[in-house]
């Protein structure tokens, strides 16, 4: 049980030896303390331990004044002034702390960054629909089917949101396996799901099936929610990672080459480089791309898939040194000023592309055939550059 202190100071049997510390952390008024005995003001001590506020650092010095006697007493008793923290194994619990602390905050920042996202869609869906009343009452069934259908899409990301913050600390996964369609109940709803991120990167998730019960799609036996899970991190991070105005496929297909028959859950795009390597599904794990995220959403995969006795990998080829959706609006703009070479180097790669097949598996496209990524003149000059690499991870996923 905690006791708080004035709210900013707490005591808990449990944590610390129970020594009194600043709420929400490990950090003791007795560390504060042998800092400030060390000469080291309270904007000095922020700056060691900057995820403290001034006025938590100040409640910690005025109970250390309060309780001088006491609080010196003790650090004298357990000699853990601060110039014994050189002590190697003092030290590193010293390092322990900052980064356990270091982590939570970093959880934190990615929640709220995730929810901001949601949030201002939902602010957007409210601007663009809602303001209005009269405009409201005008909407066909078709619209207010499509506006439910983008409150849904919201409601369900932020459920795979935080059923994300619980399984990163989760030890052991709870399975209930049942049987059902891939396609039907697991692949075909991402298209309603990501819905609006899908129109603000005009990107495309094509699925060419008979319907939710193809007879030539598989069944997959497993937990339906947590492999619902599996499929959302994968799919948040081609969202993430493609290139504006590419396709996302998702497949599942039987593995008749490997022991037992597996599906194979598939999730394919088209964008930034994925290295090699086991270390891209450690938890925390931030490629050398800038994007807002925790790195925990392929940790979270490997451990659904290895929890239903699977697998999962992935493979990064080259298929472009420039950004493949650029490639045909870069031609078919007449800026004052082309480099000639570009032009012709452009010319043959589109050409490249379209004859091996791989032009039309990458770039979206709208109901008249065109590209859907409209990039400005801006956009053009200084990202077509930006080379186009093919990235599918895989999931194995065991029939019985």
């Amino acid at each position: 049980m905690s006791i708080a202190l004035g709210g900013m100071l707490a005591a808990t049997p449990d944590v610390c030896g129970g020594r009194i510390r600043i709420d929400g952390t490990r950090i003791t008024v007795h560390r504060i303390a042998a800092l400030y005995k060390q000469g080291q003001g309270p904007e000095d001590i922020a700056r060691t331990y900057p995820h403290l506020s001034l006025g938590q650092i100040y409640a910690a010095l005025a109970y250390y004044h309060s309780n001088r006697a006491e609080v010196e007493s003790e650090l004298a008793a357990a000699d853990v002034l601060y110039d014994d923290l050189k002590c190697p194994v003092t030290f590193e619990a010293e390092e322990a702390d900052r980064r356990a602390e270091a982590i939570a905050r970093d959880q934190l920042h990615y929640l709220r960054h995730e929810m901001g996202q949601l949030i201002s869609g939902l602010d957007w869906l409210r601007v663009t629909y809602l303001e209005n009343p009269s405009k409201t009452r005008c909407f066909s069934n078709e619209k207010l089917a499509e506006l439910s259908k983008d409150l849904a899409a919201f409601c369900r990301q932020a459920h795979f949101l935080f059923e994300q913050a619980q399984l990163i600390t989760s030890d052991r996964l709870p399975i209930m396996k049942e049987r059902f369609f891939a396609h039907g109940e697991l692949l075909l709803k991402w298209k309603d799901v990501y819905h609006l991120q899908a129109e603000k990167k005009s990107l495309q998730f094509p699925q060419n099936l008979n319907g939710p019960r193809d007879p030539d799609c598989p069944m997959v036996y497993g937990d339906k929610g947590l492999l619902e899970q599996l499929v959302y991190n994968l799919v948040n991070n081609a969202v993430k990672y493609c290139h504006r105005g590419t396709e996302i496929h998702l497949d599942c297909k039987v593995d008749n080459m490997r022991s037992g028959n597996p599906n194979i859950l598939s999730v394919t795009d088209y964008g930034h480089e994925m290295p090699e390597g086991r270390g891209v599904y450690d938890l925390y794990y931030r490629g050398d791309v800038v994007e807002t995220g925790l790195g925990s959403g392929l940790f979270v995969a490997r451990k659904i898939a290895e929890s239903h006795g699977g697998e999962i990998w992935h493979a990064c080829k080259p298929v472009s040194n420039f950004q493949v959706p650029m490639i045909e609006p870069y031609l078919s703009r007449d800026f004052r000023e082309k480099d000639r070479h570009l032009l012709l180097v452009l010319r043959d790669e589109l050409v490249r592309l379209q004859n091996n097949g791989e032009y039309n598996a990458i770039v979206a496209r709208d109901e008249d055939g065109k590209p859907k990524y409209k990039p400005t003149d801006v956009a053009l000059a200084h990202e077509i550059f930006k080379p186009t690499y093919k990235v599918a991870v895989f999931v194995s996923i065991p029939r019985e």
